[in-house]
């Protein structure tokens, strides 16, 4: 757990979560226009499912050396839009970037954006079986989310802003 902690503390420093946009965000908000190829539009985020499985922290890695984050979701569009992303003929549990490492229940996203928005499978999110800190989209019958352990190897989403 404590090593989930430190990470995440190293990444909000890096992906500028403190409120400061660093280098990769400028880059990314001053020179592209549209996403580049391989990534996915949306709105004003580009997007790429990654299905090579990885721990959730792995899969924040991945994402923030391409100069994103594990995707944040702020309205029901944008989770259909992400379950599409992912989906082919199934709906793969798939990581996105949020957590309550720091304090239990307590959700925020690894861009640094606001938690307003949620689809919490029924009686989810609930620790079930031990600590739970990470997100899993597609979870059970109704592919809504999950609270997961974060050592479970997953496809992910990353995102960023354009």
């Amino acid at each position: 757990m404590w090593t989930i902690l430190l990470f995440l503390c190293a990444v909000f420093v890096q992906s500028g979560a403190r409120g400061e946009k660093d280098d990769r965000n400028k880059r990314n908000e001053t020179i592209l226009k549209h996403c580049p190829s391989e990534w996915t539009e949306n709105g004003q985020r580009c997007y790429l499912h990654v299905s090579a499985p990885k721990n959730w922290v792995g899969a924040e890695q991945h994402c923030l050396g391409l100069g994103a984050n594990l995707a944040s979701v702020h309205s029901l569009d944008e989770y259909t839009f992400l379950q599409q992303l992912v989906s082919s003929n199934s709906h793969p549990v798939t990581w996105i970037g949020g957590t309550d490492a720091f304090q239990n229940r307590v959700w925020f996203w690894s861009d640094g954006s606001l938690f307003h928005y949620s689809a919490w499978a029924a009686g989810e999110p609930n620790n079930a079986g031990g600590r739970e800190p990470c997100i899993a989209i597609n979870w059970g019958d109704d592919h809504k989310w999950n609270d997961a352990p974060c050592h479970l190897r997953l496809g992910f989403i990353c995102s960023f802003k354009l």
